[in-house]
């Protein structure tokens, strides 16, 4: 069954959303964003994604985002912004707010809309079509060491 053009976006947007959540992490998902709180306190596996806010919700969510991070005792986090994030100055107004870009940028996902080139000869790639292949891919990534997100902005 191939996934829709919205659950798509979903996936490489809010990824934290689809893996599997172990001892002393929290996932909160709000219509505003989904926050991923991991086990540590680096800004790298603390994560605010998938960021849908209004220009005159910006200041109350980072808010609350902080304070649901440090109720976890978490003091740093990743806001990964999409391009699709609402409003689209995001990024811009984030920085207002003292956020830093992140340097150099830890990775970046994409959703392909046509199929990219063959792998080089002796490596088998298959496609991500269900969200059990993406939780695969995700434990294949996280033994390996590989990030997989759009790093933006850090900042608690």
């Amino acid at each position: 069954m191939r996934a829709s053009d919205d659950t798509i976006l979903w996936l490489a947007e809010a990824p934290a959303a689809y893996e599997a959540i172990g001892p002393g992490e929290h996932l909160i998902a709000r219509d505003r964003y989904v926050l991923f709180i991991a086990r540590g306190d680096h800004p790298g596996f603390n994560t605010v994604q998938h960021l849908r806010l209004a220009p005159q919700t910006i200041d109350a969510t980072v808010d609350e985002v902080r304070a649901l991070a440090r109720a976890q005792g978490r003091t740093a986090l990743t806001w990964e912004i999409a391009n699709s994030a609402t409003p689209p100055d995001l990024s811009q107004r984030l920085r207002e707010r003292g956020m830093t870009m992140a340097e150099p940028p830890r990775a970046v996902v994409m959703a392909l809309r046509e199929p990219p080139p063959p792998a080089p000869a002796g490596i088998r790639v298959t496609r991500v079509e269900t969200i059990a292949d993406f939780r695969a891919f995700v434990s294949i990534t996280h033994d390996a060491g590989v990030a997989a997100a759009v790093v933006v902005l850090e900042g608690a």
